[in-house]
């Protein structure tokens, strides 16, 4: 899902699961559930591998500028 990518992005940029949430202004448990279902999909058991696996598939880059903005323009208004 979008939100995955999104999560997925902020883990490769070092976050916690705390800070995501804050960034993403969504409850650290939504972010564990992300987290979990990344795990799942791309088949590994931590954050490094779902990282690795991420950008070896081009679906997320360490450094992409203005990704906050990208990021922020999928969020609900509201």
């Amino acid at each position: 899902s979008s939100r995955e990518l999104d999560v997925l992005h902020w883990m490769a940029q070092g976050k916690s699961n705390a800070a995501i949430a804050r960034q993403l202004e969504v409850g650290q448990e939504t972010v564990d559930t992300y987290v979990r279902r990344i795990f799942s999909k791309m088949d590994v058991s931590d954050r490094t591998s779902a990282v690795v696996k991420g950008v070896m598939r081009g679906l997320v880059i360490a450094s992409e500028p203005g990704i906050e903005e990208v990021i922020r323009a999928r969020q609900p208004k509201g």
